[in-house]
């Protein structure tokens, strides 16, 4: 072996023979000094090949035993067509609330291309070499007709929107193989990218508190959204971890609306309870919130902080201030999606892309 970096010759012979079968999942690997006498290399060059084995799931290290091939390692055909489907479940299951007419344009303030931003990402990245399929169905459909679908020739599926253990489990069972945004179930094998929802909706919490604001808000998503429920236990375990009260009048859940917003901040400022901040489960709703805020006449930031959640830039020269945001890098979590669907090797394994917070002018120290 004299091309390349060697340890990276080492890493692609051992994947070559975890691909074909020769170790199988559970498998121990030879040991050190047998790769390093069968690939004529040395011990370093072997243990960085292994380390990057490890770094990418593929083994694991047990101490006493060695390096065992992924037990999680999903059984695959030994070749992939070209397909590559992008099931959108179009938020299957939600509720719809009925709110009564609002004084905006929800056209705009319901805009929002967290969506679009995936695909992009992983379209940028596959478009060249692979057939992207989307198709757009209901949960039950996909279960119920399946066959008549655009997912049967398909073999690696990225699911988005609200799906179930039911659904995944279905699409495993039919020898599909899964990647979900953002698994919070831990009931559900399989294998994801997800954003770091709870951190960071304590951190941005955390935030508020420090700029000594203790009458917080929070106007959540629809109970059965995952991302909803995530973003509502940050915001519950910053209050109970620096010990302000958590004042339930002051806390709702509506849907992913604007509309949702507008009403639920009127409801919580009409209570006589005024906080000095609100949280929003995203900007759409935040947008609707600040609408709501300014119709009552009061300023942001100077009486009330508002925060949203998606950085959704399309509706940044629609609110004014412009809204402090956490950015989920829907970007990078394209390029972490696209990277598992073309791997060789298929596990249930879990990647989390951190969030970023974007401080900007709605939302300031609380004035004594």
């Amino acid at each position: 072996m004299n091309s390349g970096f060697l340890y990276t010759q080492i890493y692609d012979a051992l994947m070559e023979e975890i691909v074909t079968g020769a170790y199988k999942s559970g498998d121990i690997l030879p040991s050190e000094k047998t790769l390093c006498e069968k690939y004529d290399v040395s011990l370093i060059t072997v243990r960085r090949a292994l380390k990057a084995l490890e770094d990418t799931n593929v083994i694991v290290k047990m101490k006493g035993k060695g390096s065992i091939v992924n037990a999680d390692i999903r059984k695959t055909d030994t070749t992939f067509n070209k397909n590559i489907g992008i099931l959108d479940l179009a938020f299957s299951g939600l509720r719809n609330v009925e709110y009564p007419p609002v004084p905006f344009d929800t056209g705009i303030y319901n805009q929002n291309e967290w969506k679009n931003i995936i695909y992009s990402s992983i379209y940028n990245i596959l478009s060249s070499k692979y057939n992207l399929i989307l198709g757009t169905y209901d949960r039950n459909d996909i279960i119920q007709h399946f066959e008549t679908t655009v997912f049967t020739n398909v073999q690696r599926i990225y699911v988005i929107g609200i799906y179930n253990k039911e659904l995944i489990d279905f699409l495993h069972n039919k020898g599909k193989l899964v990647v979900v945004y953002n698994n919070f179930d831990k009931n559900l094998s399989t294998c994801s990218v997800s954003t770091d929802e709870r951190k960071k909706a304590s951190e941005i919490v955390d935030k508020l508190i420090k700029l000594g604001h203790r009458k917080i808000a929070a106007i959540n998503g629809d109970i059965t959204f995952s991302e909803s429920v995530e973003r509502a236990m940050g915001f519950q375990e910053a209050l109970m971890k620096n010990s302000v009260p958590i004042q339930w009048p002051l806390i709702k859940w509506g849907n992913m609306s604007s509309e949702s917003g507008y009403h639920l901040t009127k409801q919580i400022l009409q209570s006589g309870e005024r906080p000095t901040a609100i949280v929003c489960v995203n900007d759409n709703v935040a947008a609707g919130c600040l609408f709501a805020v300014q119709e009552f006449g009061l300023k942001c930031p100077e009486d009330v902080s508002v925060i949203g959640h998606d950085n959704n830039e399309l509706l940044h020269e629609f609110t004014k201030p412009v809204l402090t945001s956490i950015d989920p890098q829907y970007e990078i979590i394209g390029e972490k999606i696209a990277e598992k669907l073309v791997r060789n090797i298929w596990f249930d394994d879990s990647s989390i892309v951190e969030g970023q917070i974007k401080l900007r002018e709605s939302v300031s120290k609380l004035k004594v």
